[in-house]
């Protein structure tokens, strides 16, 4: 069966899109046939970590799908040449154009037609895993169809204030639920942060990852685990993927 994963935060910054990216690749390296959404529909980020640029994001999900209703099938990348000899790697970009965003912001969003759309490209693509980066927020919606959720969060006051809030709406979900924590600056205290965050959400914490001065050169522009393969970021990015594998 598929698998729909959704990683989401209560603000931007929290490395969603990264996070979303690097899994994408590192399930389709495993063999698996693997799709991506960007539903930050006001600030995404996705296209330019797979150099979807110009005039292919003509093909996008906030304005082609959601707004000119064209079959989402068709909108999605191949970004399968990124990988080695293994897996299928389909993607499905947001536009970052001022026209796109001014009229979204006027119109209110749907949820359903994500999950239409959701449910149309896993059909059309025959994707093992569909990963969706959400809008940050406390906005829920899209749990009617997650098979597994990914709250990420950095360790900051205001990070665990609103990833409470989204962690109490999320009680009776009946798929998978993880925190992620993301950009910690001292290794020392990581044990203690996920300690702290197991206790006071009741949520298993699926990683824990450090702020590295690779990642932050790399930017919104390069995918980490092909550029450094073996870092350590990288190799805890291998263990994310398997737990969403096995769970």
């Amino acid at each position: 069966m598929p698998k729909t994963v959704i990683l989401h935060a209560y603000r931007g910054g929290s490395g969603t899109s990264s996070l979303t990216a690097n899994l994408s690749v590192l399930l389709a390296m495993r063999g698996a046939r693997v799709g991506v959404i960007d539903a930050d529909l006001y600030t995404p980020g996705l296209h330019l970590l797979f150099g979807i640029t110009g005039d292919a994001l003509t093909r996008s999900f906030n304005v082609a799908y959601l707004q000119q209703e064209q079959p989402i099938a068709e909108l999605a990348h191949d970004a399968t040449h990124l990988l080695s000899d293994r897996g299928r790697l389909f993607i499905v970009p947001s536009s970052a154009t001022l026209p796109a965003l001014t009229q979204l912001q006027k119109e209110r969003y749907d949820p359903i037609r994500l999950k239409q759309g959701s449910q149309q490209l896993i059909r059309a693509l025959d994707l093992d895993y569909l990963l969706i980066d959400t809008y940050p927020g406390i906005d829920t919606a899209w749990t009617t169809f997650a098979d597994q959720i990914l709250l990420v969060m950095r360790p900051d006051q205001q990070d665990f204030q609103g990833t409470a809030l989204i962690s109490t709406a999320l009680r009776g979900f009946g798929g998978s639920v993880r925190v992620i924590l993301n950009q910690i600056a001292d290794r020392s205290q990581i044990q203690s942060l996920r300690d702290q965050v197991e206790r006071a959400y009741r949520i298993p914490v699926a990683g824990a990852f450090e702020w590295t001065q690779e990642m932050a050169q790399a930017g919104s522009t390069r995918l980490f685990c092909l550029q450094y393969p073996e870092h350590p970021l990288s190799i805890a990015l291998r263990s994310l993927a398997t737990q969403i594998v096995s769970s």
